[in-house]
């Protein structure tokens, strides 16, 4: 288990010694890692030089197992370790080594993997137990190479895990019975295969393939006896995305087909339905992420909402309504202006669409998805010219913001009259829509930061030529202004240590500091930076802020570079380190259990020094043996032996 580099128990014991380059006691196990090395504190010496890790987390679906795949790469290691921790115990424990791949069962009863031998080949799949306690391994039949093989993981039922390997003859669908192992294979006609999705139901997988000889094909397969699904595609296309439906019967392939998006439905027992819309597709020449229209299937099944556009990039979108069964579409919803939003859990949607033939008003309405009934938000009565005033600007559209809870939303529509600019904001909870809930500003300024479970907001915006920061209850629409009259105020963001959120500002004389609030809206501490008015002055705000664990505590650099920290007691305490000239701050970080801080610093010389200051601000050692190393990257506490961060 790792252990951090001085206990409170051992800070009386510590030694400083000023010519020492090591602190004192100091485990084997405690070291910092700051980009390609890996400094032991008690020796000093670079314990071994690393690249920069690849840690994913895997969770169970009902928490309370997680698997962490981290790379673990030094002079004499290359893999990628899985490890498994479970709630009641304390360690991670090792599950294998050389790990592509990570799959949990829908019920959480076991985990399935992907790994390699010697060489990055032969290829394995095991499938292990929650607890760790049983594994059942199979080799994957040939020689692939490792990035011709893609795993998708169990199936909706948990009786399958599935891979698609590409090889000279052609590609292979392996499906791997659970817990057994047992290989049921199906030839694949393309090359290669894409965009592998299981079927929400059962074991029925969807992919998309290409080859030189045979084309492009859309296939579903299962180890059933059943035989694969393959339709052709005529052109060679961008694969977009599959959308099943909830019962399993039916998929969506979205495509990018010849400069157009086009969606096609498909039965999973073979049938092949009608090409359903195409729209132009938008986005740069060379994009490989253009706009993307996803499909919405209803809950039973019986119809899917999809986009169809006709014509060029500035004519309006229709919400196409298909009705699967019957093999028929129709449109539901026309002249949609632009961009549309849906909420996080796609069963809402707010669209900006024009009323009348002229085009001269634009009304925001909120649709239920799957009853189509609508609520009108507001209404934008346009100018003279609606074009020139609505539809060429980028930044003037309606803008939506939705909670992650999908329950509620802040809708944000910025509109240009003379050079001048003039924000609306309204908001609400979907459960009683309240369109009388709203303000305006010059402009909004940031996307609001969510609170209390999506009950309230905090937003930065303008008014005249002074910014402010406004907290919002979205249910009882209560605003209050928490800070205003500011020149600048940026980097608001919800703070995990506190609870709440904070943001920095500088006022009209200069003074420059950082807020931290509540997520009622109570303020509580104020981090007033030190120095001249001058040292924050405009286009210099460069303060960056470390939090300690429980956000008590603060380290704050000073300088255009970083010259110095201020530090911020949970006492209300301050001071400015260090004491004897500047350094200029490469990165730094606290100790996972907020009892000391590091950072890196290099003087004018490139001579790079680590710090190690106690949860009091006070220097208690520093490293400065290398002289020639300009150390960059982030800087970690980690385990010497993997160089893996703790906890």
């Amino acid at each position: 288990m790792f252990k951090l580099i001085v206990s409170a128990a051992f800070l009386s014991v510590l030694l400083i010694n000023a010519g020492s380059k090591a602190v004192a006691q100091a485990q084997e196990s405690d070291c910092l890692r700051l980009g390609s090395s890996i400094i032991d504190l008690a020796t000093g010496e670079i314990a071994q030089t690393v690249s920069s890790p690849y840690t994913r987390e895997f969770s169970s679906p009902a928490g309370d197992h997680i698997l962490t795949l981290t790379s673990v790469q030094g002079p004499n290691t290359d893999y990628r370790l899985l490890t498994l921790k479970q709630h009641e115990r304390d360690e991670a424990v090792e599950i294998a080594r050389n790990v592509e791949d990570v799959s949990w069962s829908p019920d959480g009863s076991r985990f399935a993997y992907r790994w390699w031998g010697e060489s990055r080949r032969p290829h394995y799949v095991s499938v292990t137990s929650a607890d760790g306690s049983e594994t059942h391994t199979t080799r994957i039949p040939g020689e692939v190479p490792i990035n011709s093989m893609r795993f998708r993981g169990f199936s909706a039922d948990g009786q399958y895990v599935a891979y698609i390997a590409s090889q000279e003859e052609g590609a292979v669908v392996g499906f791997l019975s659970i817990p057994d192992l047992r290989l049921t294979t199906r030839a694949v006609a393309p090359t290669f295969a894409l965009g592998i999705e299981w079927s929400p139901t059962g074991h029925v997988l969807g992919y998309m393939g290409y080859s030189e000889r045979t084309g492009s094909w859309v296939s579903i397969a299962s180890p059933d006896d059943s035989p694969n699904v393959e339709y052709p595609i005529p052109t060679r296309p961008q694969f977009r995305a599959f959308t099943w439906s909830p019962d399993g019967q039916y998929v969506a392939v979205q495509q990018y087909q010849a400069g157009d998006d086009v969606t096609d439905i498909v039965v999973s027992d073979g049938t092949v339905l009608q090409e359903v819309t195409r729209h132009p597709h938008y986005g740069r020449e060379s994009s490989l992420d253009p706009i993307f229209f996803p499909v919405i299937w209803s809950d039973d099944s019986r119809a899917a909402l999809l986009w169809q556009q006709i014509g060029g990039y500035s004519e309006p979108y229709t919400l196409v309504r298909y009705h699967a069964a019957e093999r028929r579409y129709e449109p539901v919803l026309e002249n949609v202006y632009r961009l549309h939003h849906y909420s996080p859990d796609l069963r809402h949607l707010i669209v900006p669409l024009w009323t009348d033939a002229a085009q001269s008003r634009l009304e925001v309405r909120l649709y239920e998805m799957d009853t189509m009934t609508f609520t009108t938000l507001q209404t934008i009565e346009a100018a003279s010219d609606p074009r020139s005033r609505i539809e060429t600007a980028s930044d003037l559209r309606s803008r939506v913001f939705w909670s992650p809870d999908s329950s509620a939303f802040v809708l944000v529509t910025t509109v240009r009259e003379n050079e001048q600019y003039s924000a609306a904001m309204q908001w609400s909870g979907l459960d009683s829509i309240q369109p009388e809930f709203s303000a305006q500003y010059n402009f909004v300024l940031q996307q609001p930061i969510w609170l209390n479970d999506s009950e309230a907001f905090v937003v930065r915006a303008r008014r005249d030529e002074y910014q402010q920061i406004d907290w919002v209850n979205v249910r009882t629409g209560e605003r209050r202004t928490l800070i205003e009259g500011m020149t600048h105020i940026d980097l608001l963001q919800y703070d995990e240590a506190a609870g709440g959120f904070l943001f920095r500002w500088r006022n009209p004389s200069g003074e420059a500091g950082y807020d931290v609030f509540a997520p009622d809206g109570e303020r509580l501490r104020r981090w007033t930076l030190a120095g001249e008015p001058t040292s924050v002055a405009e286009g210099e705000f460069p303060p960056t802020i470390f939090r300690s664990p429980d956000g008590q505590s603060a380290f704050i650099s000073l300088g255009a570079r970083g010259e110095a920290f201020q530090f911020f007691a949970a006492n209300g305490e301050t001071r400015v380190l260090p004491e004897n000239g500047p350094l200029w701050l490469q990165t730094a970080a606290w100790s996972p259990d907020g009892t000391w801080f590091a950072y890196a610093s290099f003087d004018e010389q490139q001579r790079s020094t680590v710090h190690v200051v106690d949860a009091e601000g006070h220097e208690i050692e520093r490293f400065d043996q290398f002289p020639n190393l300009l150390m960059t990257g982030s800087l970690m506490w980690v385990n010497c032996d993997s160089g893996v961060v703790p906890g």
